[in-house]
């Protein structure tokens, strides 16, 4: 869920953020990313009031993203983000995710666990927030927010939301990532109207 372009901190060459978003998103193939996003034309789309809807049968979501935010799709997730280079440097990004669990995962609490996990791993991790009373699209969730550093050269806070229907997992994610740590929950705040709009725009179609 994390992902920074080049201009972010200057002097770090695209390859860094090559492989910092493979080793986020886990994938082997960077072209694949956006290779996927040229081909899905079942994608529906439609533009109004600044926001426009995204419809995603394959994936069986609907939801409303800001219209000038890029957009990036894959077979299992669709991710929305918008750069800010006026002030410092920062990345906010939206990433909603389907995906048919593990037979192992049959609570929502064990998702979540299976979902953190590769953060935990990150030194530095901080969890700030888990909360079992949450929502998505009408499903019981968890919310967990938390702090991830890169390298020491970025820094990201995360929310994201955990729900489960059967042997599907959904999870929403937002987040904001910018080369300083104490400027994350200001950051976080000026786009979370932006964000929460987008959270209750989140549909299961199918």
């Amino acid at each position: 869920m994390l992902f920074f372009v080049p201009a972010l901190l200057g002097n770090i060459d695209s390859q860094f953020f090559k492989s910092f978003h493979e080793k986020i998103f886990g994938f082997d193939d960077f072209s694949r990313y956006t290779h996927i996003q040229n081909t899905q034309e079942s994608i529906r789309q439609s533009t109004g009031g600044g926001y426009s809807l995204y419809e995603d049968p394959l994936l069986g979501i609907v939801l409303r993203y800001p219209s000038d935010w890029q957009q990036d799709v894959t077979d299992k997730s669709v991710s929305f983000s918008k750069t800010d280079v006026s002030d410092t440097p920062t990345m906010f990004i939206f990433t909603a995710t389907v995906d048919t669990l593990e037979p192992k995962i049959m609570t929502l609490d064990q998702f979540v666990r299976a979902g953190v996990a590769p953060y935990r791993e990150i030194s530095g991790f901080e969890l700030t927030e888990y909360d079992k009373g949450a929502t998505l699209a009408g499903l019981p969730a968890h919310k967990v927010t938390f702090y991830i550093p890169y390298q020491n050269v970025a820094f990201s806070k995360i929310v994201s939301y955990f729900a489960m229907i059967n042997n599907t997992g959904y999870g929403i994610a937002y987040q904001v990532s910018n080369p300083e740590k104490e400027e994350l929950d200001m950051l976080l705040n000026s786009e979370l109207p932006t964000f929460q709009r987008m959270t209750n725009s989140f549909q299961i179609i199918s």
